[in-house]
């Protein structure tokens, strides 16, 4: 099982508390789960101290990617959210572009365009996760765009809000994913988590 939408710290104010999580909770979570890969996404930061403590926490149970939930800016003015998630071989390279890429912003209200993004973390060797009819979503007119500015699209997956939605974008080509998106850590191994066997199948 892989989760490349977890939450580990209460960081907007539309977060609840319930997202921070202590290494030894996250270590028992995640290993009741069965999780082998996870991302820690946090929105529009990146703790590079609280990733290490966390690696360290499950290194012999599961890996940890570094990666970010971004408010971006769409084309129509509309916000949606994006998801990148970095190589973890490029995790201080990754450390110090989201300091470059926040640098002076409020992460509370800044959005961001796709393009500045993209100039900024493509280096890190990343994959793109925009929720996909999933609020807030991407739109097909984004969407697009931004499949076209990687110029990659197996880097680029949508996340539907749910089992069913992932299954009807994936009939219809898209590259789809999901998520625990965690709220709660209490009840985290009772969230829906994507299983890798099938996508390699």
């Amino acid at each position: 099982k892989i989760d490349l939408h977890c939450h580990t710290k209460r960081l907007k104010q539309g977060d609840g508390c319930n997202r921070n999580v202590t290494p030894e909770i996250f270590r028992e979570k995640v290993i009741n789960a069965d999780i082998k890969i996870l991302a820690i996404t946090n929105h529009n930061a990146f703790d590079f101290a609280q990733y290490i403590e966390l690696q360290n926490s499950v290194k012999d149970s599961c890996q940890v990617w570094p990666g970010i939930e971004i408010d971006v800016k769409g084309s129509s003015g509309n916000k949606f959210h994006l998801i990148v998630v970095a190589n973890p071989s490029n995790v201080e390279t990754f450390n110090n572009k989201i300091k470059q890429l926040y640098f002076g912003k409020n992460i509370e209200t800044c959005q961001l365009p796709c393009e500045e993004i993209y100039n900024c973390l493509n280096v890190c060797d990343v994959i793109y996760i925009p929720h996909l009819h999933k609020n807030p979503g991407i739109s097909n007119e984004d969407y697009e765009k931004l499949v076209s500015l990687v110029g990659d699209s197996s880097r680029v997956f949508g996340e539907p809000s749910d089992n069913r939605s992932l299954g009807v974008f994936a009939n219809h080509n898209y590259n789809v994913i999901i998520g625990s998106d965690v709220k709660d850590w209490k009840n985290y191994e009772n969230n829906s988590f994507f299983i890798l066997e099938d996508v390699l199948k």
